[in-house]
């Protein structure tokens, strides 16, 4: 038994956090630890709300590492905490491009926009025929999360975005 998975059995153990101010459900996230992620949310569901020191949240953490699954759970109660922005402005589906998670990055579309959180054509989203793009989100820096893929160096093999979308 590790550390995490006390804490999942404490709620006082699971509010504490690390010297990067990650909770047990950061370190869960990272791991892609479903189960152990479902506990500490019945303990302390408020930790899907807390932020690291880099200004991540868990879905931030479980989408950059590609965890679907837990991604897809953690939004189970709310999508909100998927709708924070870090510091510079970007946005869940920006790391999701930034870290090559185009797996992650489908999902989350998808699920917000079937939980109304976003409106997809808020979003940088290529489809159809034409390929076309409705409106463009910017982080603070001006960048679309397609600019901050083209960016990213060096590109993972499967960056497709036109056909993941």
């Amino acid at each position: 038994m590790n550390p995490i998975h006390i804490a999942a059995m404490n709620p006082r153990l699971a509010r504490i956090s690390d010297s990067q101010k990650s909770s047990p459900l950061h370190i869960a996230a990272a791991e892609g630890h479903v189960k152990i992620a479902s506990k500490l949310l019945s303990v302390a569901p408020e930790m899907c709300w807390w932020r690291n020191d880099q200004g991540m949240n868990p879905v931030h953490v479980a989408a950059i590492n590609g965890h679907v699954e837990l991604v897809e759970h953690l939004l189970g109660e709310s999508c909100l905490p998927a709708m924070e922005k870090l510091h510079r402005g970007e946005t869940v589906l920006h790391l999701c491009v930034k870290h090559g998670q185009l797996r992650a990055l489908k999902v989350l579309v998808e699920k917000l926009a079937r939980h109304s959180c976003i409106w997809l054509s808020d979003y940088t989203i290529l489809g159809g025929k034409n390929k076309s793009v409705e409106r463009q989100t910017r982080n603070s820096m001006g960048k679309t999360a397609l600019q901050v893929m083209n960016e990213s160096a060096p590109p993972p093999p499967h960056t497709q975005l036109l056909e993941y979308i």
